[in-house]
């Protein structure tokens, strides 16, 4: 149920409960008598006289001695006297509710009353007379009052209940329409917390020993914990085929969900222990936490909670819109900077890592606000030992066709990790090939964004199209004659060839593709402006300078 049907639903029975207590109190006015004017005889008042809307009463009651009665006539002043306590236990009274009705009407006293015997009675009571509610105790309640308590008892149940209710339900709706508002104006700011050490039991459970604790060697892990329940799942913005990826909101800070499917617990855990080694790095995508039974639509997920970035992938980047000299090398370069840490070496306590990604594309790479790339998407990694020259973690399903190797299109088993590093690179070279097509410079005009091999497979290729384009016919992406005219781009180009070699072993390690690129952001850069001279150069300025005097000007005298 929503919060505003919640909200309605509260105040409509609030309502209900407020006419029912009206209804009951005003029971007796419905069936009370007209308010018109009419007038009574009055036993203490001026001229013996009064006038009311209500209706006349005369009383009879025992004097003080019990030696008589003391009669009085006078004006009911409300309606709700029509239903009366009596003060005393002997007490009688006759209403009646017609000008001057009561002048000549007198409650019948029964035998054995106090007084009977010496009082001097007056006559027996008017047809007209109506005898009041009146009980021969005087503790008694009369129904008004019994129904005036009730309501007022229910009043004071549900006044404070009903206020609460309504007080909490207001503060919910506020908060969700302020956490839409940000979230539509984008002003979460990302979330930066450390990764928590945690390793996997069968069960999913995370391990005591490490849970919650740093490396405290460059390796900085993250725990699994039930925190990940609090995401609130907001829009899909991804789909693959372990699942979805949705945009979330976490402690009130925008991050990315990833939801696994049951059925590929496999490669959650698989992601989950490649990023436990991976350590921290500004173009590694950072995550925060992960949980084993994460429970959304009646189903059981697990999921991976990541920072969001608002640019979303690579992919959706380009997509939108396109850049110039300086961003596609700051897009290129820090690509290849998270590449090259994951095939480097990444310190742990005892033993020293290195990391394949298996997956590498466009939409597995997001873009940060300062247009620098962050690698994530690591399910498929591979873990290499480099303190025992072992694969530790080896991932045998293969990443997408359009980005993979012609080595792996052909089926090869790698027995070195050296080969998934190469691999790695080829994947790189084609995105390198993406941003450069995007990127507008020295009066290049950029090109529609297309994935590589656009124009050679279906939008969807199997492994047999991509290898028989990429494997059997050796084509690679087109790279355009127009871009040597550019030495930026023509720089680009040479390198992505150099990436996408048939020949694994002639393909550029990612450290040399970092270093090209480092070289390349330098050339980029504007050369500083030195707008300031000290004093002699500023007189050696003046001194060169030659004043030319029209010769116009020189028959001009004082």
């Amino acid at each position: 149920m929503s919060t505003s049907r919640a909200f309605f639903l509260i105040v409509s029975t609030f309502l209900q409960v407020a006419k029912y207590c009206s209804g009951e109190a005003n029971l007796t006015q419905k069936t009370g008598p007209s308010h018109q004017v009419i007038e009574c005889e009055c036993s203490g008042c001026e001229k013996s006289q009064c006038k009311t809307g209500f209706g006349c009463f005369s009383s009879v009651r025992p004097d003080e001695q019990n030696q008589s009665y003391v009669v009085s006539r006078g004006c009911l002043e409300h309606q709700r006297h029509f239903i009366v306590k009596c003060d005393k236990p002997y007490h009688l009274i006759v209403c009646c509710k017609e000008n001057m009705c009561n002048r000549n009407v007198t409650p019948s006293v029964p035998p054995g009353w106090p007084g009977q015997k010496n009082a001097t009675l007056a006559s027996p009571p008017d047809n007209r007379g109506v005898e009041c509610m009146c009980k021969s105790t005087a503790s008694t309640l009369t129904r008004f009052e019994k129904v005036e308590r009730t309501n007022f008892i229910l009043l004071s149940i549900f006044a404070p209940i009903a206020a609460l209710v309504v007080g909490i339900v207001v503060v919910c709706v506020v908060y969700q329409l302020l956490q839409k508002r940000q979230l539509k104006n984008g002003r979460y700011p990302n979330l930066r917390y450390a990764r928590h050490s945690a390793s996997f039991h069968e069960d999913g459970s995370c391990n005591a020993r490490e849970c919650g604790k740093c490396s405290g060697s460059g390796v900085s892990k993250f725990s699994q914990r039930t925190a990940a329940q609090d995401v609130d799942l907001i829009q899909v913005i991804g789909e693959g085929k372990y699942g979805k990826i949705w945009r979330g909101i976490w402690h009130g800070d925008d991050v990315v969900a990833k939801l696994y499917l049951p059925t590929e617990e496999k490669f959650f855990k698989n992601e989950v222990d490649v990023n436990n080694k991976i350590g921290n790095h500004e173009n590694i995508l950072r995550v925060q936490h992960c949980h084993s039974a994460f429970i959304w639509n009646k189903a059981t997920y697990r999921c991976i909670v990541m920072e969001f970035h608002e640019n979303g992938s690579l992919y959706d980047f380009l997509s939108r819109r396109t850049v110039n000299a300086q961003e596609m090398c700051s897009l290129a370069l820090s690509a290849a900077r998270g590449l090259n840490h994951l095939h480097g070496e990444i310190y742990g306590r005892k033993e020293k890592y290195s990391i394949a990604h298996c997956d590498l594309k466009s939409k597995n790479i997001m873009v940060k606000s300062n247009l620098t790339c962050s690698i994530g998407g690591l399910g498929l990694g591979v873990v290499h030992d480099r303190s025992q020259d072992k694969i530790i973690t080896e991932n045998k399903r293969r990443g997408s066709p359009r980005y993979m190797s012609p080595e792996l299109l052909e089926g090869g088993v790698f027995k070195s990790f050296e080969s998934y590093k190469r691999a790695d690179v080829y994947s790189l070279g084609l995105t390198l090939w993406e941003i450069t097509r995007r990127t507008f410079t020295e009066g290049i005009r950029p090109e529609h964004f297309e994935l590589p091999f656009f124009d050679m497979v279906p939008s969807n290729p199997t492994y047999d199209d991509m290898k028989k384009v990429v494997s059997e016919q050796q084509k690679r992406p087109l790279v355009p004659n127009k871009w040597t005219e550019s030495s930026a781009l023509e720089v680009m180009g040479k390198l992505m060839k150099d990436c996408w070699k048939q020949n694994a072993s002639a393909r550029l390690p990612s450290l040399r593709v970092k270093k090209t690129l480092s070289k390349l952001m330098e050339m980029l850069k504007p050369a500083p402006i030195n707008t300031s001279l000290s004093e002699s150069e500023e007189s050696s300025a003046i001194q060169d300078v030659n004043i030319h005097i029209p010769e116009t000007l020189e028959i001009i005298k004082v």
